[in-house]
């Protein structure tokens, strides 16, 4: 059996064993390194990982956070509006009660002239029916008429006011105008 020419010197056999130990041992630490390299990438990308991880626990927190200050936000401007839509009701309604007791001031003063009015044409009325009955009665010995006025039929006043606008106050029973319901106390003098 023939040897090859590579391994007919025991010299090469022996560099040939120690160029394979050397690669496979170069090899090795190659891995070795790549090894402690991947090691290193996973430490470190763990790290990113873990402070992502922090990161992404805080942004949650923040989010919620937000989440409930917008709830919290959104409430309060449905509070407010509900509270607005009150005060523009009430504002309505004050309005509203202002404007009524604008026209009735305004109708009881247009009632209150034409009762002043009423009361004044009477008055003027029953001045001149009485002036007529002077005039036309006989006078007497002191230049006065003999008999007295007879009371003018028609005259009413509603209330004491009315009288008092007309000028012929205090009223006596008898006199023109006279009514009990202006006599509240009953002693025959109205609108005292």
């Amino acid at each position: 059996m023939k040897r090859p020419g590579l391994f007919k010197d025991k010299k090469n056999v022996a560099i040939l064993i120690l160029s394979l130990t050397t690669l496979g041992g170069l090899g090795d630490g190659g891995l070795k390194g790549e090894l402690d390299a991947a090691k290193a990438d996973i430490e470190q990308l763990t790290l990113v990982k873990d402070s992502l991880a922090a990161e992404l626990e805080h942004v949650e927190k923040e989010r919620e956070s937000l989440t409930s200050q917008v709830r919290q936000a959104r409430a309060d401007l449905t509070a407010f509006k509900e509270e607005n839509e009150a005060f523009i009701q009430l504002g309505k309604l004050a309005k509203e009660k202002e404007e009524a007791e604008a026209k009735a001031r305004e109708e009881a003063e247009a009632k209150m002239k034409a009762e002043a009015a009423q009361a004044e044409a009477v008055r003027i009325e029953a001045e001149k029916q009485a002036a007529n009955q002077q005039a036309s009665a006989p006078t007497g010995q002191f230049g006065f008429a003999s008999t007295p006025a007879a009371p003018v039929e028609g005259v009413y006043y509603k209330n004491c006011s009315m009288a008092r606008a007309a000028g012929v106050t205090p009223l006596y029973s008898g006199d023109p105008g006279y009514g009990r319901h202006l006599d509240r106390d009953g002693d025959g003098v109205a609108c005292e």
